[in-house]
């Protein structure tokens, strides 16, 4: 599964990783749900320090872009740019 997870990432640099998320996967778990994303983030840990966060959900049987920040500064980075409804600009 983890070759799998990897394999659907479409973009990744050392603020974020951008993933293909299939439908059927959770992205967190809960009651009756044994396999989620929230649980597999070692695996797209690649070469950072720590797992990736969560920065957003999509729904279970939702297939789409999912973003997850690679560092707490990026997390909370996007976490402000959603809240304030504005965009993220991160200089390389």
């Amino acid at each position: 599964q983890a070759d799998q997870l990897q394999k659907a990432v479409l973009f990744r640099d050392e603020h974020f990783l951008a993933i293909n998320k299939p439908a059927g996967l959770a992205v967190q778990g809960g009651t009756k749900t044994l396999q989620h994303l929230d649980g597999m983030l070692a695996a797209l840990q690649f070469d950072a320090p720590e797992p990736p966060r969560l920065v957003h959900r999509l729904d279970k049987e939702t297939s789409g872009v999912l973003l997850l920040a690679r560092t707490a500064d990026a997390a909370a980075a996007v976490s402000a740019a959603f809240q304030n409804n504005t965009s993220l600009h991160v200089d390389r």
